[in-house]
């Protein structure tokens, strides 16, 4: 009886482990469009009703994402700015950790196990750092993956202002007026930068604010400038001021700044794929001569 639970001890630890790895690469549920307007104007804290829609392993956690959130360390607190800008709440954000987490720990034993098997000692201590080791690095994933997601959507988003201004700047010709000519320009395509623009417009005109209000802090949240450099454009503009042509020059001049981005960007992957390659060349040439100089040795 012993001997066939160390047996079924390695297929317990693997399907625990297959299972952490599916939660942890579990994508999100879609983002609903009215859910998303609602949270735009979010301080850091959540409504009755935004916990009543909260999930029983989100409920769990929201005590760690309060506590959590009065730190804005990279390692263990809560990047705001980042989940804003990314439309992830702290809470799932937090459900992600501890899933890469627990796959971590999980993959660990399940060296451990397959070592055991193989009966080949581990000392305990050996093992506990194992463990500290694999936590720590299933931890670090969603930190790493959160601060990529958030420069690729920033990048993105810094495009489609780009293109906003273009179309505002051809609104403002036809005779709009500022506030309209931003909101007619944000309805022009349907993908997530021009969703949260919109949003963003639409909740100022239902609350009575200014549509550059609206936009600074949009641009404060997602930590995109260029917005905010918008919003001044647009209220000088509701002043009476002529502004097709900064509107003009704006867009062109960041056209000019990403397309600089992204040349530098291909130049350091380009400089980061040099090693693998150089790498892949001394490997081949090794297997190469490895036959001549086996041949002359055992002469």
């Amino acid at each position: 009886m012993p001997g066939s639970v160390w047996f079924a001890a390695p297929g317990v630890a693997i399907g625990l482990a297959l299972a952490c790895v599916v939660a942890a690469f579990a994508r999100p549920a879609p983002i609903r469009l009215a859910a998303a307007v609602a949270r735009l104007e979010a301080r850091g804290h959540l409504t009755d009703s935004d916990e009543a829609r909260l999930g029983r392993c989100e409920r769990l956690l929201l005590p760690v994402a309060v506590r959590a959130a009065r730190s804005t360390n990279r390692w263990w607190g809560i990047p705001s700015r980042d989940l804003d800008a990314c439309e992830l709440t702290p809470t799932r954000y937090l459900a992600r950790r501890a899933a890469w987490t627990g796959a971590g720990i999980a993959l660990t034993l399940v060296l451990w196990l397959l070592l055991v098997a193989a009966q080949v000692s581990v000392p305990p201590g050996l093992l506990v750092l194992a463990i500290c080791g694999g936590a720590a690095a299933g931890s670090a994933v969603p930190v790493l993956d959160l601060a990529e997601t958030t420069r690729t959507r920033r990048h993105e988003f810094r495009r489609a202002i780009a293109a906003w201004l273009k179309l505002v700047a051809q609104e403002r010709a036809s005779g709009a007026a500022a506030g309209p000519a931003l909101l007619e320009a944000a309805r022009a395509a349907d993908s997530w930068p021009f969703q949260r623009l919109h949003a963003a417009l639409v909740r100022a005109q239902h609350t009575g604010d200014t549509p550059w209000d609206a936009l600074t802090r949009l641009g404060a949240r997602m930590g995109v400038a260029e917005a905010g450099d918008v919003a001044d454009i647009a209220a000088t503009a509701a002043d009476g001021a002529a502004v097709y042509t900064t509107l003009t020059t704006k867009a062109r001049s960041l056209r000019r700044a990403i397309m600089a981005a992204d040349k530098a960007d291909a130049n350091s992957r380009s400089q980061r794929l040099a090693l693998p390659v150089t790498l892949l060349l001394i490997g081949l040439l090794l297997l190469v001569i490895y036959p001549a100089f086996s041949q002359l040795l055992g002469m």
